[in-house]
Order: structure tokens, then C-alpha cells, then sequence
């Protein structure tokens, strides 16, 4: 399943509410029809090849992808101010059919002021433990650029008014100047956002003043995170019954359907509706289960 199909289910599930199962869940089609169709489908695992650590669950997200045209699918820009000149500051371009986010404030060999940002999807931080961000990006003409440019996070939590709705983060490593060489950004920390589990959008601030409009070029971006470890919900036996319907449990995009009478829970210990639910481990249990049951929603 491509970057690009997953950003698009992402996109549409923002707009109208709904996913696709087969989007979210690859493998599934194949015990639908395929050749694992007499074969019980987990939705723990998905499908149960190569698991993940399901006390542990890692996301990574991949944004721009330099071999994608559709790669800045999802991604908004915010212009702050610009010079009446520029007809825009974020641009998503290609040469030599790789592609790239290019900020740039430079036109007719002229330097231009302008501020704008570039937002990423947003992410849920429930539950996460540590999180980094990298990306790739090359820069010939470096006057302002390191001072002006930075990484930012929009927190979705805080008001968009007040402090902290946006903070800039340096970035740790600068391609080499005078080539168009794409080099690594390095690791920034965002860990910081898993404290509070709020919902962000990640992306790029481009500054620029008339002492320098320096053209930057970024792409590959890649945000991972890992998920807290369980909080002790274990798959406790409950007492035999003959009218065990937790088979009757499932995943379907981000809800689970369980039978009536039912509690979910997340690794936390709360209790939880069953719907729209952030990424992560569910614990489904009801009296007439053998056993409480295991998800995830992916």
C-alpha cells in the first residue's frame, strides 16, 4: 500500500468521516477472497504475519515523498505576510521527475520579505512516548536561511491565539551550500507533544527579508512514533460460557464494532465509546467472554 493511498484515506476520512477498510488493513481482501480466505483474520496483528510488538506499537509517517507527485497531498499552506510582488512563497515543484516542497521569496534577482508555513496532517500524540521528526532538504544560497527557517508544530490543543498554538524548532544539520545537494536533516525531538497526547500538524516555517530570500528545497519528511507500553491490562479469563460472542469484535478503519453489552477500554485503564478512536491497543471485554479481546486500531 503506497504513501500516497493512506495519505488520501487520511484525507478523506478528515472531510467526510468515514475510511477505507482496505486502506487501513491491506492484508484484508485476501481472507475476504484471497488465498487466505479459510483463514481467521486477527485484528490485532493484521492478518497475524510479522506482528508488531502489541505493548509497544511504533507509527511512522512518511510526508513528501520525492518520487510521489501526489506527495504533498494533505499539506496546507499558511501564508503570514508576503511581498505584493510574489505571487506565492511554498511551491510543490520537481526537476528531473524527483519531487520537493521549494520555499522561496527570491524573484527577478531580488530579495523579498515574506513569512509562510507549510502544514503537515494532522497527527494524534495519544499515548506516545518518544517522537522524532527528519526530513531531506538542500539549499545553494544559504544568507538567511539557517537564522530565518526553522521546523514548527501547530498543537491543535492550545488556542490559536495564545503561546505555544505554534513553536519553531532549529534544525539540527544544514545541507551543503553553493550545490543542490539534498542531504539529512537530522533528528529532531518532539517528544515533548506525547506528555500532553494532543493532536499536531508538522511542517515548515520559511522567513525571508530583502537581506536574503534564500530558495530552501525539503522533502522525505518522516515523523515516528512510539507508542507507551500497556498499563497492565492483561487478557483476563472471564467465566466459561457457551454464549461467548467476542468473534464477534472487529476493527473497522478507526471503530470497533463489539457486541451490545461490551466495555472498550484503552491501555490506560478509560473506558471508551468504540468510535473515531486515536491509533493504539483496545482491551474489549464482556461478561459472556471467554477472554477479553485484543485490537488495534491502525
Amino acid at each position: 500500500m503506497s504513501q500516497k493511498e493512506r495519505d488520501r484515506n487520511d484525507g478523506i476520512y478528515k472531510e467526510q468521516r468515514n475510511r477505507n477498510p482496505f486502506i487501513d488493513l491491506p492484508d484484508l481482501a485476501d481472507h475476504i477472497w484471497g488465498d487466505k480466505k479459510n483463514v481467521p483474520y486477527n485484528t490485532g496483528t493484521g492478518g497475524g504475519d510479522n506482528p508488531d510488538n502489541p505493548d509497544n506499537p511504533a507509527d511512522e509517517y512518511n510526508w513528501l515523498g520525492e518520487n510521489d507527485s501526489d506527495g504533498d497531498a494533505g499539506w496546507d499552506i499558511d501564508i503570514v505576510s508576503m511581498d505584493p510582488a510574489l505571487s506565492y512563497v511554498w511551491q510543490w515543484k520537481s526537476y528531473e521527475n524527483k519531487y520537493y516542497m521549494n520555499g522561496s521569496a527570491y524573484m527577478n534577482n531580488k530579495a523579498y520579505a515574506a513569512e509562510a508555513y507549510v502544514w503537515g496532517p494532522e497527527v494524534d500524540m495519544t499515548d506516545v512516548e518518544t517522537a522524532t521528526f527528519s526530513f531531506d532538504h538542500a539549499a545553494r544560497f544559504q544568507t538567511t536561511l539557517q537564522d530565518l527557517c526553522k521546523v514548527a508544530v501547530m498543537d491543535m490543543s492550545v488556542n490559536a491565539n495564545d503561546a505555544g498554538y505554534i513553536k519553531t524548532f532549529e534544525v539540527p544539520s544544514w545541507p551543503v551550500s553553493g550545490k543542490w545537494i539534498f542531504s539529512n536533516s537530522g533528528d529532531i525531538d518532539l517528544s515533548e507533544y506525547g506528555k500532553t497526547g494532543s493532536k499536531i500538524r508538522v511542517g515548515f516555517k520559511y522567513e525571508s527579508n530583502t537581506s536574503g530570500a534564500d530558495t530552501w528545497e525539503v522533502r522525505n519528511a518522516k515523523l515516528t512514533l512510539t507508542r507507551k507500553q500497556g498499563s497492565g491490562i492483561e487478557d483476563v479469563p472471564a467465566a466459561d460460557s457457551d454464549n461467548d460472542d467476542s468473534v464477534l469484535v472487529e476493527v473497522w478503519g478507526n471503530n470497533i464494532l463489539a457486541p451490545e453489552g461490551a466495555m472498550i477500554f484503552d491501555l490506560n485503564g478509560r473506558q471508551c465509546s468504540g468510535e473515531n478512536l486515536a491509533r493504539g491497543i483496545y482491551i474489549v471485554t464482556k461478561p459472556t467472554f471467554r477472554k477479553a479481546v485484543k485490537v488495534m486500531v491502525k
